[in-house]
């Protein structure tokens, strides 16, 4: 054996031994979302920071990825998102049927259903036309009174 397949055999067995583990998400915590778009892929990884033998130790809790299909590749990019405001502590979650697409729009858990039409008609419904089929989770946002 050469030298440089003992040191590529050496660095893959380390690589095996340490690999990251995934964390337990504790929901007191805050997390973290880091995301990329490259040419031909989509990723994403939720990380949060835990307190682990007396150290903050950041680590990751799950990781995604999939390919960028043929037509979504044919996108064009037509703006960015408006910058967040840092006092939204919750986020609504709209996934269209068909493309699987998701949009995460910032807002408050005590939002009631009026902020919430707002919100879809400010921010979705000028992107994607109106809906002919809205399905609910039960939300009362949905189902209280404007």
């Amino acid at each position: 054996m050469t030298v440089d397949r003992v040191k590529a055999f050496k660095s893959l067995r380390k690589a095996l031994n340490t690999a990251p583990l995934l964390l337990m998400p504790d929901f007191n915590m805050p997390f973290k979302l880091y995301i990329d778009a490259l040419g031909d892929g989509l990723g994403a990884a939720l990380h949060q920071v835990q307190i682990i033998n007396d150290k903050p130790v950041e680590g990751p809790i799950c990781f995604i990825s999939r390919k960028i299909k043929p037509t979504e590749a044919r996108y064009g990019v037509t703006g960015l998102p408006p910058e967040v405001d840092r006092s939204y502590n919750a986020s609504l979650v709209i996934v269209d049927r068909f493309s699987k697409t998701p949009i995460f729009l910032p807002c408050h858990k005590d939002d009631s259903a009026m902020d919430t039409a707002l919100l879809i008609w400010n921010r979705v419904i000028s992107w994607t036309g109106i809906f002919t089929n809205i399905i609910s989770d039960r939300d009362p946002k949905f189902t209280s009174a404007l």
